[in-house]
């Protein structure tokens, strides 16, 4: 078993694979004061025997590189699906009137070429969904979290599997990441796991054929309110890692 401190905070008693489980995400890093049950003294996790483990993740890097990662496919999910909404809902509308009142090849084929470049940039935004999805997953170090990034992200575009699988990919991650949060001793202001739930069933309801616009808005409020707490959580371990002394 063992011990180890976050700030003032000492944790644990843990086993041996939930350190390196933390390690692998970077919750602890190499200036992470560790001790055994045995021992009376903390010591730089860095300067133990589990060092090799920082080959694999927990360094300041790591962070800040999930950290950039996750705001650029955060960003490029909100400015790809802004654009695929105008574009959509422009030539939506455009095709109404042209049903309505006619229009000339020309107007048609405007029509049609938006509707197409607006299907594109709600494919694009997807994918950029997708990434940023599976960048908050890796925050979690894998002995706590319900699944893995890949099968997280991955069995959400299986039919009808994704039904059940949105309550684990979408309403786990907000449990998830509110639970490492208060692992690291820091505060939630608003849960986002009432709104990921609202999400998660207008999700099955539109897949159902039930169309329910709120339930994107729930949407993207509560992967807004994930994201957000992501960052802090990251933030949190590029400053501990630098500040951790024994």
């Amino acid at each position: 078993m063992w011990f180890y401190k976050i700030g003032d905070l000492v944790k644990g008693p843990v086993e041996l694979f939930e350190l390196a489980s933390m390690v692998v995400v970077g919750a602890i890093c190499g200036n992470t004061p560790i001790r055994r049950a045995s021992e009376s003294s903390f010591r730089r996790l860095g300067d133990s025997e589990l060092a090799t483990w920082l080959t694999y993740g927990g360094e300041e890097s790591n962070s800040k590189r999930n950290l950039s990662v996750l705001r650029i496919c955060f960003n490029l999910f909100v400015i790809f699906g802004a654009i695929a909404l105008l574009l959509l809902g422009a030539s939506g509308t455009f095709l109404t009137l042209a049903v309505i009142n006619g229009a000339s090849s020309l107007v048609w084929l405007a029509i049609w070429f938006g509707l197409f470049l607006g299907t594109l940039f709600l494919a694009a935004s997807s994918v950029f969904w997708g990434m940023a999805l599976y960048r908050m997953w890796m925050i979690v170090p894998p002995v706590f979290a319900r699944t893995t990034p890949g099968v997280a992200v991955g069995l959400f575009f299986v039919p009808f599997f994704n039904l059940y699988w949105v309550y684990r990919a979408f309403y786990g991650l907000a449990s998830d990441l509110e639970a490492e949060a208060e692992r690291e001793n820091l505060p939630v202001k608003l849960s986002s796991k009432v709104f990921a739930l609202i999400a998660s069933v207008g999700f099955d309801l539109w897949m159902l054929g039930v169309g329910l616009p709120f339930a994107g808005i729930f949407g993207l409020v509560s992967f807004c309110m994930m994201k957000h707490l992501a960052v802090r959580i990251l933030l949190r371990r590029i400053r501990d890692c630098k500040e951790q002394v024994l």
